[in-house]
């Protein structure tokens, strides 16, 4: 059971799998169209990719969690060896290997290692009781104090189609659409 379908449209998909219904006609087709978010289209209504002032790159480093890099290679242990320091050991694990690291995403967040974060952005998740170890009830839990703490986080956003325990601490709630909107 899923709250927007997504095993529904898994069952569908698997069906034709099952049946040998791939690349005919009514079946299931790979690849396909896909929507204009760039603009690049002739006559697109927002020409995000010629906006003026547009960063030709996204500047890209660290992730807050610290997946997908190594300590070694980071700009914290740089610091730690120009400064003379011993860089080991690290303030918090680093995941060379990992992906989805979700709760670490909240402690490098509480404790603003390797960077302090200026702006959390909730898309779609309900933090204060999904991860593990950090939230639940009561209101006392790692992330709610992280989450109500503006030295840590100044700016809370969350984007959701329902009004989760999470969004209640937001500073600002966009509301989204399901799929039964579009």
């Amino acid at each position: 059971m899923h709250t927007n379908g997504v095993y529904n449209g898994r069952a569908i998909m698997v069906l034709n799998f099952l049946l040998g219904n791939v690349d005919w006609m009514g079946g299931y087709l790979a690849g396909g169209g896909a929507a204009d978010f760039d603009g690049k289209n002739k006559g697109a209504l927002y020409p995000l990719s010629s906006w003026p002032g547009q960063p030709k790159s996204v500047p890209a480093g660290v992730p807050i969690s610290r997946e997908g890099v190594f300590y070694e290679e980071s700009d914290a242990y740089k610091r730690a060896v120009a400064a003379g320091k011993s860089p080991f050991p690290a303030p918090r694990p680093w995941f060379p290997f990992g992906f989805g690291i979700w709760p670490e995403i909240f402690a490098g967040i509480y404790q603003q290692y390797p960077y302090p974060v200026k702006i959390v952005l909730q898309h779609e998740a309900n933090p204060a009781w999904s991860p593990p170890a950090i939230g639940g009830a009561p209101d006392d839990t790692p992330w709610i104090r992280m989450i109500t703490d503006t030295s840590k986080v100044p700016l809370f956003i969350s984007t959701d189609i329902v009004l989760a325990e999470s969004s209640s601490y937001a500073d600002y709630i966009v509301p989204d659409t399901s799929y039964l909107e579009c």
